[in-house]
Order: C-alpha cells, then structure tokens, then sequence
C-alpha cells in the first residue's frame, strides 16, 4: 500500500509484488496510477476505509485476485532497466566521441 510514485511502483513490480495505490502527486504522478492500474497490477483506492476493507478481500483464503495481480506486476517489470539506459547513454557516448 502505498503513494503511486514512479520508483516505489517500479520496485513493486520488479519484486512481483502487486500494489494498492491510496494517493498521488496531480499531475506527476496521476499517469502512474492510470498506466500500472491498467496494466492489472495496481488497485487505486484513496478512501482509506475501502482502501483497508480492499486489502482485507485480497488477503482472504481462497481469492486469486493478489496472485493475478503479482503476475501482472512480473510482466510488466523492467529490473535491468537502470543498466540498459546507463549502457545506451554509454554507447550514446561512445559514438559521439569516436565518431
């Protein structure tokens, strides 16, 4: 449970672990929100009384909504991506000064 910002949903994700958003930063964070919550990964709630009955319903014996939602978190998971970008802004460099 938590705020929607970009690097507490990215590390969600890459741990497999679904989300249940209460709040978000407008007009930072909003599309965070709306593109994991697409992705079946997320569940936006910010009336913190739903938002605890919510995480009841998903913890109860039996509901295979959490563990759909953990495979969506798993598909939708970049944990290489810090080293992708560095290795693309490296070769970004590398081409610049050699070219």
């Amino acid at each position: 449970i938590s705020k929607a910002g970009p690097g507490t949903l990215a590390k969600a994700a890459s741990a497999g672990v679904p989300a249940l958003t209460a709040e978000f930063i407008p007009s930072q964070e909003d599309g965070n929100v709306a593109w994991i919550t697409e992705q079946g990964a997320d569940l936006y709630e910010p009336d913190p009384a739903r938002l605890a009955a919510l995480a009841g319903k998903l913890l109860q014996p039996g509901t295979t909504k959490l563990q759909q939602m953990a495979r969506q978190a798993r598909a939708i998971a970049r944990p290489h991506a810090a080293a992708e970008i560095a290795d693309l802004a490296l070769a970004l460099l590398h081409e610049r000064v050699y070219a």
